[in-house]
């Protein structure tokens, strides 16, 4: 006949298994042509920062973008931080696919904060992030450091 387990060692075996089956940060380091980017499942925030040259951009941010609207459609509400120093057209496109998407989601109650960051040197980078805001009808906060 087995013994039961003590209780302390239940709560410790359910402890580890929620630890197990909590979502890892979904994280890309920074290539010369592609930027860092992290999806935090604890803030519900998608920061990317850096460069994109992507010859495959659409492929390339999916999973992440995918995140952000999954927590819309879950949460009601998500968080974007965007900090590029430059980008190709065709990370513009996905820009414009992705803010077109969250002016869908904004129309339909769910909230978004999103964060434009540009250098302080750079006008046209602030400028861009200004005119997102405007197409878009979007609140994006832009901060110049």
């Amino acid at each position: 006949m087995q013994s039961a387990l003590p209780i302390n060692a239940i709560y410790d075996m359910t402890y580890t298994n929620q630890l197990a089956n909590t979502p890892k940060d979904l994280v890309i380091e920074p290539t010369q042509n592609s930027p860092f980017m992290k999806y935090s499942f604890k803030n519900r925030t998608l920061t990317i920062v850096g460069n994109s040259f992507i010859e495959n951009a659409h492929d390339f941010y999916e999973p992440f973008m995918s995140r952000v609207y999954d927590d819309l459609m879950s949460k009601n509400h998500a968080n974007v931080e965007l900090f590029f120093t430059s980008f190709g057209p065709k990370t513009a496109k996905v820009l414009f696919e992705f803010f077109g998407n969250l002016r869908t989601f904004n129309q339909t109650g769910k909230t978004v904060d999103i964060l434009w960051k540009a250098d302080s040197n750079d006008e046209n980078m602030a400028d861009l992030g200004l005119s997102f805001a405007e197409i878009f009808d979007l609140d994006i906060k832009i901060v110049q450091s």
